[in-house]
């Protein structure tokens, strides 16, 4: 598994710079590449997914925005591409949201499409103690895709040191007729030049632990 996570750790920062190249043509546009990946954390690790991200901010505006994601599984996995705007920012507040197109592929996909609003907001306490949330929904847009929400966190985190976070939160996802999932983590936050790494460990339902890894790089 953590093979497959350094293989997308790299694959991000080279499209972060693959981006960065075309930067000259376009005025302030700052590249963001992510890459993230999960493991069960017991006896038999598992993995249990893989996320590649890579996007540019052009003032208010945020595109393109790309990506891909799986679940540990050969036979499902998702891509998606879009775009969206900086909605309101100020000294403690910022407001994004995006819409984005997702294709699933694999044996499992049966090829389900949906639009996929996106929306993240952040508030700062301090310069040092801040919380930000990200949700989207999954709207089909074909018979064989379903309506999912995803609170993929809401977390408090407090700068220790320049380059040292510790945070806490909450993540849950609702999948059509299923019943509602809790996902609190606990996590830590290295800054270095060459990227954020951060470090999750969140409870999963059923009372399985996962270990993320999650790497940030700005240009």
């Amino acid at each position: 598994m953590w093979r497959v996570s350094l293989t997308l750790f790299v694959l991000a920062i080279f499209a972060g710079g693959t981006f960065a190249q075309d930067q000259d043509s376009v005025s302030k546009a700052v590249t963001v590449a992510m890459a993230r990946a999960g493991e069960r954390a017991d006896s038999n690790p598992i993995s249990t997914y893989h996320f590649v991200e890579v996007f540019q901010v052009r003032g208010k505006w945020i595109y393109p925005d790309i990506g891909y994601v799986d679940f540990g599984h050969n036979n499902y996995r998702e891509f998606f591409a879009g775009g969206g705007y900086t909605l309101y920012k100020s000294k403690r507040i910022t407001a994004i949201g995006e819409l984005l197109y997702g294709q699933s592929l694999g044996p499992a996909a049966h090829s389900a499409r949906w639009l996929i609003p996106w929306t993240e907001l952040q508030y700062r306490f301090t310069s040092k103690l801040g919380v930000e949330a990200s949700y989207f929904a999954y709207a089909p847009l074909n018979s064989t895709a379903i309506v999912q929400h995803v609170l993929e966190r809401v977390k408090l985190e407090y700068e220790i040191k320049n380059r040292w976070k510790i945070g806490a939160g909450y993540g849950g996802k609702h999948v059509e007729n299923k019943p509602w999932q809790n996902k609190p983590f606990l996590t830590t936050t290295i800054i270095t030049k060459g990227g954020d790494f951060e470090f999750w460990l969140q409870r999963l339902p059923q009372n399985i632990f996962q270990v993320q890894i999650r790497y940030k790089l700005v240009h």
